[in-house]
């Protein structure tokens, strides 16, 4: 990491540091009586589209109406959705730290598979990452978080047993919110798929030729304005 700026305010000072191989920003707290470096959150923006000539504005433009941050890092990427192999977010998932902030447009920009997506959010959840959804915002991190701590105060009595059992519920509802979002995301992509084959049987169905022609040969022409695009 390289300091590229010093902000002094009161007895802190702060600087900000860029990374030489990826050229994202870190913020860092110095108290300057002891001198000891504290990490500042950082806000994250993750943008994904499946395909190049998808569209990434209306993503970006939702992502800065829930976070005005102007250091906030834009992370985009063109990769499916289907695996979280992905290589932006699996560069970037172990430097996700305690109170930092990812802004996704909605859930199946994180993932498209239930368990993937379920399995990194909690996880997320785990590392007192905050997560945030533009489209769904009843399974934003802070939400999860009060379902999960919420207390009932206890009454001394037998009636406790119930409050508790209460409480462990509230925390399965909310678990059960989180996982519906991702199924509803992977439902998508199903859909999606049916429709694409049942498109593609309807077209052969009704004579239309799919694809080239059996037997023809791409011309030079052909190849030559393929290799430019």
């Amino acid at each position: 990491m390289k300091d590229i700026s010093v902000r002094k305010n009161g007895r802190f000072f702060y600087t900000v540091s860029t990374c030489v191989y990826c050229q994202s920003s870190v913020h860092y707290k110095y108290n300057i009586f002891s001198y000891n470096r504290e990490r500042c959150a950082l806000n994250y923006g993750y943008i994904r589209i499946s395909t190049k000539f998808q569209n990434v504005e209306r993503q970006e433009r939702n992502i800065r109406l829930m976070c005005p941050d102007p250091n906030l890092v834009i992370i985009k990427e063109i990769f499916t959705g289907r695996t979280q192999d992905r290589p932006k977010w699996r560069r970037y998932y172990p430097r996700f730290m305690p109170g930092d902030n990812i802004y996704f447009d909605s859930v199946s920009r994180m993932a498209r598979d239930e368990d993937d997506g379920v399995k990194e959010y909690l996880d997320l959840y785990k590392r007192k990452v905050n997560l945030f959804f533009f489209v769904e915002p009843g399974i934003n991190t802070e939400v999860y978080r009060e379902a999960c701590q919420m207390q009932i105060p206890r009454t001394g009595t037998e009636v406790d047993i119930i409050l508790e059992a209460i409480e462990a519920y509230q925390v399965k509802l909310a678990e059960k919110q989180v996982r519906i979002a991702f199924q509803q995301a992977h439902k998508e992509l199903d859909d999606l798929r049916q429709r694409t084959i049942e498109g593609l049987e309807t077209a052969r169905r009704s004579g239309k030729q799919l694809g080239r022609p059996r037997g023809r040969c791409i011309t030079e022409k052909e190849r030559k304005a393929k290799i430019l695009f």
